[in-house]
């Protein structure tokens, strides 16, 4: 695990306090920090985007090594904890997706495969007023799932998503498409448990760097809502 050396400050762009890092290598990180769910959705969901096949940022845990926390003002701290941190790795002169003027850039599968994805892992944070997109070199990069697993999710936030206009409803109402998606949930989700399992162990407390509180993570909840695709009404949008 790569060990922080700088927090260098606030991204600009981003609703849930991401940070810009360096570590021991010189390399550039934005990270995001607590709460703990915070966490725990990007790791889980950054694994099953992977495993979907989203252009999504590179990622990894780094560390937040006790010297360098204890330097932090308060309000760093407050944002950040110390130990391991979800890091996605700066794309250089990346800019943020506008979907007036960008549209061209994503294709149709990509378009198809994000709706897909935000949907079963009930991401309402992708939207035209907050895309979550970066684009570098003509090449979209899929970031922020700390919003994921929402229990409040509604019909509205899955019609209100960034690409739910522009996806092919016709392929969504195939049935031979919908078998191979759900082939493909349910071979991604063999590997739940390990993506799990590879959680920190800091992770299951709030109060960094004591330890001492119970962080709170309903695993059971994000088990549930990923298994939604078995239900019958899963398709109720085409």
């Amino acid at each position: 695990m790569k060990v922080i050396v700088e927090v260098i400050g606030k991204v600009d762009q981003g609703y849930s306090n991401p940070y810009e890092c360096l570590d021991e290598d010189g390399n550039s990180f934005i990270v995001k920090g607590l709460p703990r769910s915070s966490q725990v959705n990007e790791w889980i969901c950054a694994n099953l985007a992977t495993a979907f096949g989203l252009p999504i940022a590179d990622y990894e845990l780094v560390e937040i090594p006790e010297e360098l926390y204890f330097e932090l003002d308060f309000d760093t701290q407050f944002d950040l904890g110390c130990g391991p941190i979800f890091g996605s790795k700066k794309i250089q002169l990346a800019q943020w997706f506008e979907p007036k003027t960008m549209q061209h850039i994503v294709t149709e599968e990509e378009k198809l495969k994000i709706f897909l994805f935000d949907y079963w892992v009930r991401n309402a944070d992708r939207n035209s007023n907050n895309t979550n997109l970066l684009v570098s070199d003509r090449r979209i990069r899929v970031i922020d799932h700390n919003s994921a697993f929402d229990k409040k999710y509604t019909r509205d936030d899955v019609f209100s998503h960034l690409f739910y206009d522009q996806v092919n409803k016709e392929l969504l109402k195939d049935l031979v498409f919908r078998a191979e998606l759900s082939g493909q949930i349910e071979d991604i989700l063999l590997n739940l448990n390990n993506i799990i399992g590879s959680l920190p162990e800091e992770w299951q407390y709030s109060d960094s760097p004591i330890n001492t509180l119970k962080a709170d993570i309903d695993l059971i909840a994000i088990k549930s809502i990923l298994s939604r695709y078995t239900d019958d009404d899963f398709w109720f949008f085409v």
